[in-house]
């Protein structure tokens, strides 16, 4: 399959967003990499200079090996 009007191989993409207060992460892949999209989730879980968590890429990565085309996760808690 080509793109409209490019001649260029249309290649599906994928989307995992993760919402957490002012924070966006945002991970835009193909089936192709899904294997490296997991491997980074894991990296930002271990990194203590941001506050994406264990729990973050347990959601994230669930939703991504069981097949969900288009994740979307916002852990801002509604105000009392």
């Amino acid at each position: 399959m080509m793109a409209a009007g490019s001649g260029v191989p249309f290649v599906p993409r994928l989307v995992a967003v993760l919402c957490k207060g002012a924070e966006r992460y945002i991970f835009i892949f193909d089936e192709a990499h899904r294997s490296e999209v997991l491997a980074a989730i894991e990296r930002f879980a271990v990194d203590p200079q941001l506050s994406f968590t264990w729990h973050d890429a347990a959601l994230l990565s669930s939703r991504i090996r069981n097949g969900a085309r288009d994740v979307r996760i916002n852990t801002e808690q509604a105000p009392p």
